[in-house]
């Protein structure tokens, strides 16, 4: 077929495998950008075709209008967002001209009527906050999203560990969430980096950024690690590691941090010991409450809970817990003689606003005490706002949050206020999400996340498109971050770094140099970058497409043949194939040694063939070739068959799916004989139901109701129409069968040949 069949294939298997809805550029009075607008197309291609998909594109990109682009095709969609965005969401219905529905996290324990409405697409914003399966959140959630399809957003899927993906996605996938490889999830997720953005779009420069030190305060770490464990050794190590870290987390965040989390721990202190004193031996959950210090229990991977019975530990645990005592007020003499550190945050962020007099500051904080408690010295300097989950205020009193974050919207203007603008905002982390706060250019670390997705979040909040500013200076406040004490924080941010690249991609280089200099980037995988490799392999198959060139000819299999570079072993061949499964087509390779879907391998092919030239599809070499990969994929496709036309017990989603179908078979085998034909259909249209009742939400259902129903004959009616009831938006599953589209194979050659 010679080099312009090559190309043809080429152009056939990026066209089929890149897809490429056309999407209007207008969004009400938005309009979108080429980036957005290649993100509705390939997330309604992933709605078709799961159900489901995850928008991760880094923050600033603007995912929220992607996700009204895609809402304006259906015919009623629901958003879930914290409630810290419910402004934010319907400002952004009114823009882009659309209607639809807002709940908040909050109120989804509350919201079991909204439940009992099944709605087209269910948008959830900053899906992490329902990474954990086992809370009522997310139980709700699950019920709520069954029957519709799921769009997820959030620019940091991964928080701690590499489940809380599966979790996320498992809102839509269900079981098989947690049963899929890496490499078949990263398909469901969309995740473009700023690098994506054109020359207009692009978003404002980060300059490095800069730590300001504060006062070391040595005699307060000492009396912070010679702290006694909070339970008996043998049940509390790792457990007082943790509890350890979250005290010197609260110290390099402020003083005022430390002084309220060592008071909380002498008030717990006292409850416990209460309790003793009554008989009463505490709960499991008051122990692992007890053995760390507020949210310091992520960073556990290992749930941590003291092993400790009632009988015969009492004593131990009271003297344990005397001893600790002892020690946190040693470390409350500490603090009080080693003077206040937070006098030099104060100078420091004074130094700050004359630096860059003029402009706007953020500055980010966890603890509710540290931003209270520079309020407090800031204050009288004029033109500070304090922005908490509790409400905000400046120095004339409380205002609404609103009227400060208006300021740092785009185009923020003072709203008419004369106590405004504001040039100093002092925010906790509930401002960290989803917020635009693209007026100001200057972001400032009050203390240091445990997670790289916060450190990211923050930046978001100010690096965005549509910026007025060329560049963003970020600082971070706090105690060197060469102190050897610190060196624990560090590896357990590191840890979770290394599991959040491996799937969700790599953070902005930036993020890593704020917390732990330059060389923390070489804990950042490359070839684990599942998503990372997704779209390096899109943005290469881009440059395949020639509509020109594309193959129309009928029950032809396209295939054409490169000569690759000289390799060690002359006539060693690899191929990729586009095989259709369905009404979708997947790109593998193909290599003697067997077929593979995975990203990185695929890219590497697609990298490989840049550097190949033509062959003569005649020569032996090549007939060898061709003929081997065509078997090679018959034989892979054989086994795709045989998995559609088994039972379908054998392909089912989850164990209550196989449960509740092997009831129904039992129901048919059991009907009598002039009963069957009646029976047969009815439970024909149940199982298909069954078949298509997706998700966690499903698979709680169909739990649930294996162990509450009477299982007789006449539950199949009541079981369909349950089912039907909640399968309007349901994808239904193609069963045609697997089949080799085109075929583009590499042969390698000696050298010179």
């Amino acid at each position: 077929m010679g080099v312009d069949a090559a190309e043809a294939v080429k152009a056939l298997i990026a066209e089929s495998w890149l897809g490429g809805r056309e999407v209007a550029p207008a969004l009400g009075e938005v309009t979108l950008a080429p980036h957005q607008r290649e993100a509705v197309a390939r997330v309604l291609d992933l709605l078709d075709e799961y159900g489901g998909a995850l928008l991760a594109d880094e923050t600033g990109m603007g995912k929220t209008y992607v996700a009204l682009a895609v809402a304006r095709t259906v015919d009623s969609f629901l958003v879930v967002a914290p409630a810290s965005l419910r402004e934010t969401w319907r400002g952004a219905f009114a823009r882009a001209g659309v209607s639809g529905g807002l709940l908040t996290f909050e109120s989804l324990s509350r919201a079991a009527a909204a439940a009992d409405a099944v709605v087209s697409l269910v948008i959830v914003d900053e899906a992490h906050h329902i990474r954990n399966p086992r809370t009522r959140r997310y139980t709700a959630l699950a019920r709520l999203t069954w029957g519709s399809r799921v769009l997820l957003l959030t620019a940091t899927p991964i928080h701690n560990r590499p489940r809380d993906l599966r979790s996320q996605l498992g809102l839509f996938l269900g079981t098989r969430a947690r049963t899929s490889d890496a490499a078949a999830l990263a398909r469901l997720v969309v995740r473009r980096t700023h690098a994506r953005l054109t020359r207009s779009e692009r978003l404002p420069l980060v300059e490095p950024p800069r730590w300001l030190s504060t006062p070391h305060a040595p005699a307060v770490l000492r009396a912070t690690f010679e702290l006694p464990p909070a339970v008996p050794p043998a049940g509390g190590g790792e457990a007082h590691a943790l509890l350890r870290l979250g005290l010197l987390r609260a110290w390099t965040s402020s003083a005022a941090a430390l002084r309220a989390a060592l008071v909380r721990r002498l008030r717990q202190a006292a409850a416990l010991t209460s309790a003793l004193d009554a008989g009463r031996f505490p709960s499991r959950g008051a122990l692992g409450a007890w053995t760390v210090i507020d949210d310091a229990l992520q960073l556990a991977f290992p749930e941590l809970v003291a092993d400790l019975t009632p009988h015969g530990d009492a004593e131990r645990l009271r003297a344990a817990i005397s001893a600790h005592v002892e020690g946190v007020r040693r470390i409350q003499d500490a603090v009080r003689h080693a003077g206040d550190p937070d006098d030099a945050r104060a100078q420091h962020l004074r130094d700050l606003r004359r630096r860059h007099r003029g402009e706007c500051i953020v500055a980010f904080t966890h603890f509710v005490e540290t931003a209270r408690g520079l309020f407090r010295r800031l204050a009288g300097d004029g033109a500070v706002a304090l922005v908490t989950a509790q409400g905000a205020r400046i120095a004339s009193g409380a205002v609404r949050r609103a009227v400060i974050l208006d300021q740092l919207a785009p185009g923020g203007a003072h709203r008419g206020d004369p106590r405004l603008p504001v040039s100093l905002l002092l925010a906790t982390d509930v401002l960290s999400e989803g917020l635009n706060l693209q007026q100001a250019s200057v972001l400032v670390h009050l203390d240091l996340p445990w997670t790289a997705a916060r450190l990211e979040q923050r930046l978001g909040r100010v690096r965005r498109m549509g910026s007025p500013h060329a560049r963003v200076h970020v600082y971070a406040i706090g105690p060197p971050p060469q102190a050897r004490e610190l060196s624990a924080v560090v590896r357990a941010v590191q840890r979770k770094l290394r599991l959040v690249t491996s799937l969700a991609g790599v953070p902005d280089a930036t993020l890593l140099d704020c917390a732990f200099g330059a060389g923390a980037r070489r804990c950042a995988p490359g070839t684990g970058d599942l998503t990372g490799a997704v779209e390096r392999l899109r943005a290469a198959l881009e440059e395949w497409r020639s509509p020109a060139s594309a193959v129309t000819a009928r029950n032809v299999t396209p295939v054409a043949v490169r000569r690759a570079l000289p390799g060690a072993m002359p006539g060693e061949w690899e191929a990729l194939a586009l095989v259709s499964i369905g009404t979708r087509h997947r790109l593998v390779v193909v290599e003697p040694r067997g077929v593979s879907a995975h990203p990185q391998r695929l890219l590497d092919l697609v990298r490989a063939e840049r550097e190949s030239t033509a062959a003569p599809e005649e020569s032996q070499a090549a007939r060898g070739a061709v003929r081997d990969a065509r078997t090679a994929v018959d034989a892979w496709l054989a086994e795709r068959r045989g998995t559609l036309a088994v039972d379908a017990v054998l392909d089912t989603p989850s164990p209550a799916h196989a449960a509740v179908l092997r009831w129904l078979d039992h129901c048919l085998a059991r009907a009598r004989r002039h009963e069957r034909p009646d029976a047969a259909l009815l439970i024909a249209g149940c199982r298909s139901l069954v078949l298509g009742a997706r998700g966690a939400g499903a698979e709680e259902f169909l739990a649930h109701w294996l162990q509450s129903t009477s299982r007789a004959p006449a539950d199949i009616e009541t079981l369909s129409a349950a089912l039907a009831a909640r399968s309007p938006h349901q994808r239904t599953a193609c069963r045609a069968p697997p089949a080799l589209r085109a075929l583009l194979v590499l042969v390698r050659t000696g050298e010179g040949g």
